[in-house]
Formats: C-alpha cells, sequence, structure tokens
C-alpha cells in the first residue's frame, strides 16, 4: 500500500501471479465512518493454447449455407477473432460470408469460389501479445446438379 495515496501496488517480482489473482475491495475508515469500494476481479492475463486437432475437409452443395466454427480458446481478455488464407489475406466478408460475434464464419449461400483448403481462423491475445491459428478448413463444394 502506498501510504496516504489510496493506491495497493502489488510486487509479483519473483513470484507466481496467480498467487495473488482474487477478489479485491478497498475500506476507508475515519471518525466519520467507512467507506467501501466495488469488489474488482484480479486475474493474469493469458493465451491459452490452441488444440492441434485434425479437422476434416467439410463438403456441402452449392447454394446450401455453411458454418464454419473458429472455437478458440477462452483467454482475459477474450480473443480478437479474425479469418485469412494460407497467404495471410483477410477473406473477404459480405452480405452473403460474414463472421459471428463467437468468430464463427457464416456462408448464407455457398458458391463454387468457396472451395478451398485453407480457411484459418485466427486468434489474437492483446495483452500478450499472441496471434495463434486453428488448423486449416478445408471446404469441398459440389455442384448441385450433381449427385
Amino acid at each position: 500500500m502506498k501510504p496516504n495515496s489510496g493506491t495497493l501496488v502489488i510486487d509479483i517480482s519473483g513470484e507466481k501471479a496467480e498467487a495473488y489473482e482474487g477478489v479485491y475491495q478497498c475500506i476507508a475508515r475515519n471518525e466519520h465512518g467507512s467507506a467501501l469500494s466495488n469488489n474488482i476481479v484480479i486475474r493474469q492475463s493469458r493465451s491459452p493454447l490452441w488444440s492441434k486437432e485434425r479437422i476434416e475437409p467439410i463438403t456441402v452443395q452449392r447454394g446450401m449455407s455453411l458454418v464454419l466454427q473458429c472455437r478458440p480458446p477462452a483467454g482475459l481478455p477474450p480473443p480478437i477473432i479474425f479469418w485469412m488464407d494460407n497467404n495471410f489475406q483477410r477473406l473477404p466478408q459480405n452480405s452473403r460470408v460474414s463472421q459471428a460475434l463467437n468468430g464463427d464464419l457464416y456462408f448464407s449461400n455457398v458458391l463454387m469460389d468457396d472451395n478451398r483448403n485453407d480457411y484459418i481462423c485466427y486468434a489474437r491475445f492483446p495483452h500478450t501479445q499472441t496471434i495463434q491459428q486453428k488448423q486449416p478448413i478445408t471446404v469441398n463444394v459440389l455442384d448441385s446438379k450433381c449427385f
């Protein structure tokens, strides 16, 4: 505690930050009474590892809808999600292809041009300055005339 400042400083050098995770609350007392701050929750910023599961190719008929799941590992704060190809180009989004708040990529109407083997979901963890990627997803689009 910094004297007369109302500021709590925790020195965690040489110790595990997890030991200081928890709920903190400031209480001030004097001859006039007491005051309580709101609770604050302290957690270490993390960027957990993404499992390297093998993703089976997805086959879909032209004209159908499709959802490519991202499902990044949880982090504090939550990661920023974006989709790119093998050339690190952002995948175009429009009224037909859009990213949901949870990071999943939605296709309202699959076209033959959506046939590719490099749909890659990336998660950027801002506080740890790290970016992780999911294994590439292959989408095989079948012409609806073929059965």
